[in-house]
């Protein structure tokens, strides 16, 4: 009877032993995937400080992102650090300082905002950045391209503030050219598109923000504002500009932020779409109907 008992024992001991090992895997299989984070990207017009201080760069993100009061970095690169991050990461919005700290090993950071403020300013402009990229996803870039374009310029209010910032777009949504083409610029480049915002005087020497984009190994000019003020962001008219374009539109002298002059944009192969009425995609075509009434195709 005893051996009886131990052999039922054992055999329990066993059962329980397999059931555990099952139990751990499944829970480990069925472990939630890792939050939505926010990809640290960089305006190309700033590739010369992305290839010297991006590791520095990225670490100011993450201390601003966890609302933590410093972060260690290289501060020889400081400069370089601080082009990255007040040109190509909208929370520094949130920021009120970033100073080198006294020993060198790093940089303190001042915030606008009480820690618990912040981070919930975080994960708020987080899940609206999920929210904006999931909407407009696709495997091909010229065609998350067109969908972020679209997606902005159909969702514009324009604001008087001219000191909004793209941060404040993204939350209010409202904002000014300059700030839409900020977001239209961080967007694309969260898409691994290479883009640049860039602004440019008018006819009366005021200052207007847009987007220039590579797609195609070219570069074309991205106007939001404009489309919104022209036909209520419903179009593409002015997507896939060229310099010509820019000119007729009455825009000059576009320029970097980094006050370099922006890069040959002569290509012709979004030209169509200066006379587009209605678009739509099918599978990696564009297919454009024009003001004439016809319909040209366009391949993405």
């Amino acid at each position: 009877m005893k051996k009886f008992l131990s052999v039922v024992l054992s055999i329990v001991l066993i059962a329980g032993c397999f059931s555990a090992c099952v139990s751990g895997k499944s829970v480990k299989e069925e472990e939630k995937k890792p939050e939505y984070e926010l990809a640290f990207v960089c305006d190309y017009a700033y590739a010369e400080d992305k290839n010297n201080a991006f590791a520095g760069y990225e670490a100011l993100c993450r201390a601003v992102i966890n609302g933590e009061d410093s972060a260690r970095l290289n501060t020889d690169l400081i400069d370089s650090v601080r082009n990255l991050f007040f040109t190509s990461f909208p929370l520094n919005a949130l920021v009120e300082d970033v100073s080198v700290k006294e020993d060198g090993s790093g940089v303190a950071i001042k915030y606008k905002n009480e820690k618990e403020a912040h981070l919930k300013a975080v994960a708020d402009f987080t899940a609206k950045i999920k929210e904006i990229t999931t909407a407009c996803a696709s495997d091909n870039k010229n065609i998350y391209a067109i969908n972020v374009y679209h997606y902005i310029t159909s969702n514009i209010k324009e604001s008087k503030d001219m000191t909004v910032t793209c941060y404040d777009t993204v939350m209010k949504g409202e904002g000014t050219s300059f700030s839409y083409g900020q977001l239209l610029a961080y967007l694309l480049m969260l898409g691994g598109i290479e883009a640049s915002f860039i602004t440019a005087l008018d006819a009366s020497d005021t200052g207007w923000g847009l987007c220039q984009v590579k797609l195609m190994d070219k570069y074309f000019y991205l106007d939001p504002m404009t489309e919104y003020f022209d036909n209520g962001g419903t179009v593409l008219r002015y997507f896939g500009m060229t310099d010509s374009d820019l000119k007729k539109e009455g825009l000059k002298e576009p320029t970097h932020t980094t006050k370099k002059a922006c890069e040959d944009t002569s290509d012709l192969y979004f030209d169509i779409l200066r006379i587009c009425k209605s678009y739509e995609i099918q599978g990696t075509d564009l297919l454009v109907t024009t003001t004439e009434g016809e319909v040209v195709k366009i391949a993405l």
